[in-house]
This record gives C-alpha cells, structure tokens and sequence, in this order.
C-alpha cells in the first residue's frame, strides 16, 4: 500500500493512478451485467431496448477513442471508457481490460517521451477531464440506470434478526472431543460475548466413499437426517439446541442442497436424482474438484419434495431456526422457493444463502447472502489496490443489488477464508482490528468464526482433526465492544439500520462513512495506510459522541481534525 497521500508528479505516475482507477471501474462493471441478466428474464422488451442503446453508446465512445489515438492517452482512455459502458452489459468487454491496460501504459509512457513540457501539461488535462467522465459513468450513471431493478423481497425475516451477530461453530475442531456435549460447556462464554445465532457447520454423517484427508469434509453428506456418530447421539444434539435456547440462541443448521456423498442411499435408490454424463455415470459437480461428492439433478419433482422434507425433519424434530445454505447459487432458485413457504409452515426461520451474485434468491426464499463483494474491497483496500473513491463505487453498485429488506452477511473470516486463503491476519495483517470495526458497522449481519474471538492465528484443517486453542486475549474484548455497539445503535440493525454513506474528507488514504437512523449517528474512520495519517472530517452534526476507543464522551465540532496511527480507526456514536 502506498504510505502517503500525494499528487503525482510526472505522467507515469499519473498514468498509474488512472490505470487504478479505471480498472476498478471496469471490474465493477460485472456486477451490473450479472444483474441485467437476471432483470432481462423478467424484462425481455426493455431488455434488448438496453442491450441495444448500450451498444451504440458504447460503439460510439470506442470510436471515439480510436479516432483520438493522435493523442494516445486520451484515446485510449476513451476507449477504457467505451469500455466501461459496454462492460455494464457484455462481458466481454470486461475481459479486454488486461490487455488495454498494458497498451494504456505503453501509449503513455510514449507521449511521457515525446511531449514538450507544455504539451504534457495540456495532455494531463484532457487526461484527467476523460477520467473525470469515467469515473462519472462508473459511479453514478450505470447505477442509476440499473436502479430500476432493484426490487422489495417478500422473504420473510424473523423479528430476533433484528441487531443479531452470527457465530459458527466448528464441532469438529472446537474442542479436543469434538462432540455435541462439549461445545456446550462453551455456551455461557458465548453468552457473554453476547453472539446470538449459533450456526452449526454440517451435524450430518460424512461419506466414506472417496472421502478427503482421515475424517472428510463436512459438505460430503451420506444422510441428511441423522446425526455423525463422531459428535455424539441425536439426543446429544437435541439437549445441544434446548440448552441453546434456553440461554437465549438461535440455531441455525448449514444445509447441503447441491449434493450428497457417494455412499448416500439416493446413489443407489435413485441414481436418476443425480446429475449423470453421455455414459448414464453419476458425476461430481461440473467446473469443480469436489471428487468427494455428486451432483444432484434439480429437474427430479422427486428429489426436491425429499430434500424439503429433510429440511423440514430438522425443524419438526428438533426446533432449529433456520439454514445457512452451501452454495444456494449452484442449486435453482425455483427450488428455493418453492422449499421456503413449505418451511415457513412450520415456524419462522431465517435463511442465509451462501452466495453473491444470484440476487434473485434474495426476491422470496431468503433473507441474506454472503458479503463477499465486500471482503474482496476490503482485500483491495488492504494491499492498496483500491482507494476511498472506489469504495463510493462499490458503495452504489451494492445499493442497486439488493432488494429492499435483505442484507449481506458480512465477515472478516470464516472456514473458508481461514482453510483456503488464509487466517485474517495472514490476509490483512495490522489491518484485522480496522476492518473488522469495517464489516460490523457496514450494513449486514456481522459473523464470527469459531476462534476468531480469541486471536487464532492458524489455518484450521479441513479433512482432518485439529483443535482450537483456547486461550486469553485482548480480541474477546475487542468484539465484545463491537457487538455491544452494534446492539446500542439503530443505525446499524440488520432490519431497517441507516444507509451508509461515505463523508467528506481532505485525504484518500482514509475511509470515512456514517449510518444514520432518527437521531441516532454512528461514524466510522479508517486508516488505509500503514503510516499515520491526518485527516480533517466535514460531518455537519456538531454533538457530544461516544469514542469508541476509550469509551470517552467528546465534542465534535461540524468539521474537526483527527489523528490516526497507521493502519488506525475510531468510530463515534451520538444517540
């Protein structure tokens, strides 16, 4: 990450902010050709009028560009912005910006060489003006266009959803037994971090057949109505959630709808309940290395009515709350809906897809998805690749996305961040404290992972045995602080919480946003460099604030200064 904020000081360096800028801009882009494609199935008229209008417009800037090449910077910016706009709408588009950008630079660095000083100054310019435009097209125009799409879910949500905090359990790996019995004795500690739905990674038993590692993955599902022998009996598990909710939790089981283990009894009962190649075999899922497990066929009636009612044997018999559902997005969202309703029957529950991009499972089955779009902004922030003008960006798009009443589930880890990329402070280094008051003062359901409270700086095994280590540390202290604003602000509920919004500032290497509901405001400061960094804030709400940092009740003027060591944070509440 660049250290400090300053302006550029030849071309080449302006080039490079450029090229940042406008590939961020190109990379946000897909996002609204996702969506288009979704809001085409329910629009095919206004469909091909956008796909159309798009095109022109987008032909008519590229060519531009082209005709601009006697000034090879702002043609090929124009061309990046022709770009851009096709990119809101054809994919392929998005896939020539690699190759642009090296051209980009190519073309700039010529003009560095041949330009008199007068001519770079007019170049830098016409330059900054185009990217100006871009930025424009990128930020406000594409969303606005999109924002017919946004749509108000019919998913029902529990009122208990309101201010909760998720916490996964990893039975496996949470204590040395790995059982039922023994992560209850963990329950009055998460009490007292005050975490309110339990989301129990797969209970389920595991697949021997082509299993991975000596105790498998969790996600390759040889019954789905019983309970793995190695975390205890179903009367183990049945006292697990009456103690749970006796204390005040929620419990919420991670369902596995897209396939089942190769030892599963469909395999044999009912091969034609699964997904099979040219040869009639059974095969795994398509564009993946999941060997452990087999793709199910969503064309089967059949099929679907036993899932639902797999699903439902967990509610009626043993009171759960809801599913955290394993890549909802690979599995139609027609069964989703159809499988809500028929749940719902039975008692209100909460569901969170696991998923990203397919909004429409938002529209009626489900309540939340996953905040990945998120964690990919926070990994660009943290290694500079992004910068507080492409978090607006983001900010807009995320708004056109999704519908009304629903909300991502936002994170810093989970079990697999922590298995395949790494702990989060492999990932984000100093930065772990700054983001995570990021994600539970960003709109979302905030998620702790098993040991995440506690520091753990370790990679958990997938397939195999491999404890937590429990032990004494600031961290628990730190999110419990977190919760505990979360919980005292309105402004930052789960259900009708504030919109965010990012505030004025005099420096780019720190991220300045405020929710706000009634007279209720929560404002959140980030350092993005690792150097201290100064920065004066235009907030417009003078006030007595709470500091999140010391507990300090302050005055605060409508612009005031504020100092952050590097990688620092603060966040000021007023009722």
């Amino acid at each position: 990450m660049s250290e400090d904020k300053a302006k550029p000081e030849n071309l080449h360096e302006l080039a490079e902010e450029i090229i940042e800028d406008v590939e961020g801009a190109m990379e946000a882009s897909l996002p609204i050709h996702l969506r288009m494609q979704s809001w085409a199935r329910r629009r095919p008229v206004t469909h091909v009028f956008w796909r159309v209008t798009i095109l022109i417009i987008g032909i008519g800037v590229l060519g531009a560009g082209f005709a601009m090449l006697v000034l090879p910077g702002p043609g090929w910016a124009a061309i990046f912005l022709g770009l851009v706009i096709l990119g809101s709408e054809f994919a392929w588009a998005h896939r020539l910006s690699q190759p642009l950008k090296r051209a980009f630079e190519w073309a700039l660095e010529r003009a560095k060489a041949k330009a008199n000083s007068e001519n770079k100054h007019k170049l830098k310019i016409i330059i900054s003006i185009i990217l100006v435009v871009v930025l424009a097209v990128a930020i406000v125009l594409v969303p606005k266009i999109n924002s017919d799409a946004v749509t108000t879910s019919t998913s029902p949500t529990p009122a208990w959803v309101k201010d909760a905090v998720i916490y996964e359990v990893n039975i496996r790996q949470y204590t040395n037994a790995g059982t039922f019995d023994a992560f209850r004795e963990h329950l009055p500690r998460l009490k007292d971090l005050d975490v309110d739905i339990l989301w129990l990674m797969p209970i389920y038993p595991i697949s021997e057949l082509n299993r991975k590692g000596t105790l498998g993955s969790y996600y390759s599902i040889a019954d789905y109505t019983a309970v793995n022998p190695e975390f205890g009996t179903e009367q183990d598990f049945r006292e697990l959630v009456d103690e749970a909710h006796d204390m005040g939790f929620k419990v919420i089981l991670d369902w596995v709808a897209n396939h089942t283990g190769w030892d599963h009894p469909w395999i044999t009962s009912h091969p034609n309940w699964y997904t099979q190649n040219e040869d009639g075999e059974i095969v795994w899922p398509p564009g993946t290395d999941w060997t452990d497990v087999a793709d199910l066929n969503y064309s089967n009636s059949e099929m679907r009515i036993e899932m639902i009612n797999s699903m439902a044997h967990w509610i009626e018999e043993f009171d759960i709350d809801g599913f955290r559902c394993d890549v909802a997005g690979a599995v139609p969202t027609s069964f989703w809906n159809q499988a809500r309703p028929i749940l719902e029957e039975i008692k209100p529950i909460f569901m969170l897809a696991e998923d990203s991009d397919n909004v429409d499972l938002l529209n009626s089955a489900f309540s939340a998805n996953y905040g990945w779009k998120l964690q990919d902004q926070m990994r660009g922030l943290a290694v500079g690749d992004k910068r507080t003008s492409y978090f607006q960006m983001f900010l807009n798009i995320q708004r056109s996305r999704h519908p009304v009443g629903t909300f991502p589930m936002t994170f810093i880890t989970n079990h697999d961040e922590n298995f395949w990329n790494g702990t989060e402070y492999e990932r984000y280094r100093e930065f772990v404290k700054a983001f995570s008051a990021l994600y539970f003062t960003y709109p979302g359901i905030p998620l702790i992972y098993s040991g995440q409270e506690v520091g753990l700086n370790r990679r958990l095994a997938f397939f195999d045995k491999d404890q937590i280590t429990w032990t004494n540390s600031p961290m628990t202290t730190f999110y419990k602080k977190l919760i505990a604003l979360k919980k005292q602000n309105p402004a930052l509920a789960n259900i009708k919480g504030g919109p965010i919004k990012l505030v004025s500032t005099n420096n780019d290497r720190v991220l300045v946003f405020k929710r706000k509901k009634g007279s209720n405001l929560v404002v959140t400061v980030i350092n993005l460099s690792k150097r201290a960094q100064e920065v004066k804030i235009s907030l417009n709400a003078e006030g007595t604030y709470h500091r999140f940092s010391d507990g300090a009740n302050i005055k605060l003027k409508k612009i005031f200064k504020i100092s952050l060591k590097g990688a620092g944070f603060q966040i000021f509440s007023r009722s």
